[in-house]
């Protein structure tokens, strides 16, 4: 019934443009999709922060994970110089 509506309204006015059922309509149609944007790009701001920390908590565990390989590798040329000392 509400799409009936809106579309008998939309067909009126197209044959007046200047129809105050068009301007209202008009007007509530830019508020709808306004607040649809302001929704989607709101909902999505949670989801770019969600990623953002889990790349740094990411981020952060690769580089602990190197540090460890580096220390790894330093023990191990260590053990090498010293095997080869003997």
């Amino acid at each position: 019934m509400v799409l009936k509506a809106l579309v008998d309204a939309i067909l009126q006015s197209q044959r007046d443009p200047y129809n105050l059922l068009h301007v209202q309509l008009v007007q509530t149609l830019k508020k709808d999709i306004s607040h649809d944007v302001t929704e989607a790009f709101t909902a999505s701001q949670r989801l770019v922060t969600c990623q953002e920390e889990n790349v740094h908590k990411t981020w952060a565990a690769k580089e602990t994970e190197l540090e460890s390989l580096k220390e790894t590798l330093r023990k191990g040329n260590l053990f090498m110089t010293l095997k080869k000392g003997l």
